[in-house]
């Protein structure tokens, strides 16, 4: 709106001067001399700043990838999103994914932090994760993916089908059903993965066989998105069998109280374990 403001003060100063032709010029003349001088200043700074508010806004769209969407989950709840090709993706907290609106015919995808894909199979368009330095593609299937922006670390759990997974120009790693895959460093790794709560972010359920409460207390925080906090560090080490099936922080952290004979202090998301 101030460029348009600028642009209409410059529209009239130019009418005047062409009225002031149809006169005596050497009046003319004198009269514009007059309008220039009262007018000069704030002239001056009102074009200067039309004109680089207009650069800003060039700028700005020349930077602004054209046609793309982001999806970003700020809750601790997980977020639901349906790409246009029909496949599904479940974000964790704080996780990005972008995607060009014309997604159905380059399925490709961007991802910071952590996903659930559930993606549909079309052998003629793979779809395509981009993670860092790293890329995921499948032709259609379900796994997560976790990339780290901080170490350029990706994970990738598969949970059906077959997924490829790539370091830059390197060899593809293939993965298989219940296979899980690192990416970091120019090096592919597949690796058994034997955490049983690897997926609780997701699912919400969370298997203990004689587990010390500092593995319980990293599962939670990492699952429910809080803090726990231990009065003494002896208390680390106590050892609980349990498990936990769609249950709030709060109960589970009852439970916990109740099977131990603990007490748990809640100041906002920080708990905190006490004898």
């Amino acid at each position: 709106s101030s460029i348009k403001y600028q642009m209409t003060n410059t529209d009239t100063l130019l009418e005047e001067v062409e009225a002031m032709a149809q006169y005596n010029v050497s009046e003319g003349f004198a009269r514009m001399q007059a309008r220039l001088r009262q007018k000069k200043q704030r002239r001056l700074y009102s074009i200067g700043s039309g004109i680089a508010a207009l650069a800003a806004a060039v700028m700005l769209f020349l930077w602004l990838p054209i046609g793309m969407i982001s999806v970003t989950n700020p809750n601790n709840a997980t977020l639901v999103h349906n790409l246009p090709d029909g496949s599904q993706v479940e974000l964790n907290k704080e996780a990005t994914l972008k995607y060009a609106r014309h997604f159905e015919k380059n399925r490709s995808v961007t991802l910071k932090g952590e996903a659930f894909f559930d993606v549909k199979r079309n052998e003629q368009s793979p779809f395509v994760i981009k993670a860092g330095h790293s890329q995921v593609k499948v032709l259609g299937t379900s796994f997560n993916v976790y990339h780290n922006p901080a170490n350029d670390r990706v994970e990738v759990l598969v949970k059906t089908g077959t997924v490829l997974l790539s370091y830059e120009d390197s060899y593809a790693l293939e993965l298989n059903a219940e296979e899980f895959g690192i990416a970091q460093d120019a090096t592919l790794k597949m690796l058994p993965q034997q955490d049983p709560n690897y997926m609780a972010w997701k699912e919400h359920e969370l298997h203990y066989d004689n587990s010390p409460l500092s593995y319980v207390a990293q599962t939670l925080e990492e699952a429910y998105h809080c803090k726990i906090h231990f009065s003494h560090d002896s208390l680390r080490q106590q050892g609980i069998s349990t498990t936990f099936y769609h249950l709030s922080i709060d109960e589970i952290m009852t439970s916990i109280s109740l099977t131990l004979d603990l007490k748990i202090e809640k100041e906002g998301e920080v708990y905190t374990i006490s004898n």
